[in-house]
């Protein structure tokens, strides 16, 4: 089976990922961070490195092209990116009998405490407000999938 978390940046993603590898309760499984695996990709240590170089545009095409990927592997956990999925992508995964997606429901402001003084996190640099904004776009495409709250 083929899992994925989606939520925010700062939800925690990449922790649950780690406890669930960490749980023992899927062996054989991939566990993949979705941002780290293309930073490793392109041999980058920075997403805000790797954004500045080569855009935005390339870097949500890079991740679509590398889940679509990644998704081929039969058994796999896979953090998303805070802004992988858009309305398409949403709706084709949710679609997909072969795929689970689990919501982690963290606060914007949780999320904001996490993520404000990060640098490598270039959605930082818009600001508290327009991530608030972007924050309440996204949770219409993370809440097509289970619903998990942050603990």
């Amino acid at each position: 089976m083929k899992y994925f978390i989606c939520g925010f940046s700062g939800a925690g993603k990449t922790t649950l990922l780690n406890r669930i590898k960490s749980s023992g309760k899927y062996p054989g499984h991939l566990f993949v961070d979705l941002d780290l695996f293309i930073l490793t990709q392109h041999q980058s240590s920075s997403l805000g490195d790797l954004i500045e170089e080569k855009g935005w545009d390339w870097f949500r095409r890079a991740e679509k092209e590398t889940l679509e990927n990644l998704l081929k592997s039969p058994d796999i956990w896979i953090a998303l990116g805070g802004g992988t999925l858009d309305q398409e992508l949403a709706l084709s995964l949710e679609r997909d009998k072969e795929v689970k997606g689990y919501w982690l429901d963290t606060d914007f402001e949780t999320c904001w405490q996490r993520i404000q003084n990060d640098r490598n996190r270039p959605l930082v640099l818009r600001g508290k407000r327009e991530l608030k904004a972007l924050y309440d776009q996204r949770r219409g495409f993370y809440q097509k999938f289970e619903r998990l709250l942050d603990t």
